[in-house]
């Protein structure tokens, strides 16, 4: 009896796939998108030799995100992670990374990274986007980066070495160095986006990955002459803040108040002149706005 049940309770659930599998195969990307319940379940499930309509065969390994193509004679096609998270948090800006991932190996050189790229805007019924984007390869180097550390009764020199990333645009796998490379998807962002993206590789829609938001306006650097510490802001009025900070150019320490215009169509930021108020390392600034 029991086994009868279990007989029965299989091929219900066959017969379940069954029906399914033609409706989410014919469902618009941007449909299947907003099923939450697919998506996640898609990204907790591994997946072993999935076959596309082009002969491929698709496995996705859930628990380390990486994917992997091989064509219907067992060759591997790509094995690919995908090292940041679902849903990554970017500032706003020109040609940001939204996306990285570690290319563990490749084959046919000449052709592109991925085939097609999708992208759906998140905040308008995930209508689908044309966006311009870029791929890049990363090559990480070590840089020695220094500091004075005023509190001291003598001045000291802090020095440590930090692991940096220059990026390199790529079109074909054929301009790639080696395997096993990090690789970064690159686009302009606008504060307030909420973007999905889907990749077809090999002939396969990737929906377990992902999407981006940008939580953030493109960042700005007031002081490119030294080292700065010591950061006190204070809002002026809607549009307008005083910054006072200390700036260390070895060995030297010197103290600036700089005023910073946010515009509120782009928030966009801008400097002012900065004014020297203190030579003599002075630190551990304070602003607070007084009433008017």
């Amino acid at each position: 009896m029991k086994t009868d049940k279990i007989y029965i309770l299989i091929f219900a659930i066959v017969l379940m796939l069954l029906v399914l599998l033609p409706f989410i195969n014919s469902t618009p990307l941007n449909k299947k998108i907003q099923n939450d319940n697919l998506i996640n379940k898609i990204r907790d499930t591994d997946t072993i030799r999935e076959k596309g309509g082009n002969g491929n065969y698709k496995s996705y390994n859930s628990a380390e995100k990486k994917l992997f193509i091989k064509d219907k004679n067992n060759n591997p096609l790509i094995n690919i992670t995908l090292t940041s998270p679902y849903t990554t948090y970017v500032s706003a800006g020109e040609s940001v990374k939204v996306a990285e991932f570690l290319l563990n190996d490749y084959n046919k050189k000449g052709s592109k990274l991925f085939d097609k790229m999708y992208f759906f805007d998140r905040k308008n019924k995930y209508n689908e986007q044309t966006r311009d984007y870029t791929f890049k390869y990363g090559t990480d180097y070590i840089e020695e980066v220094c500091q004075l550390l005023p509190e001291l009764e003598e001045e000291v020199e802090y020095c440590q070495n930090m692991t940096k990333t220059n990026w390199t645009e790529f079109s074909i796998l054929s301009e790639l160095p080696h395997k096993n490379i990090k690789i970064g998807l690159f686009t302009d962002t606008i504060l307030g986006d909420k973007v999905e993206w889907i990749p077809n590789i090999k002939g396969f829609d990737i929906l377990e990955w992902a999407a981006w938001d940008v939580t953030s306006g493109e960042s700005h650097e007031f002081d490119t002459n030294g080292n700065t510490a010591d950061f006190s802001l204070a809002k002026i009025d809607s549009t307008h803040y005083l910054n006072v900070y200390e700036s260390y150019i070895f060995p030297n320490s010197f103290n600036y108040a700089i005023v910073l215009t946010v515009n509120q169509t782009d928030w966009t930021v801008t400097s002012g002149a900065k004014h020297e108020f203190d030579d003599n390392r002075g630190g551990s600034h304070s602003l607070i706005q007084l009433g008017l």
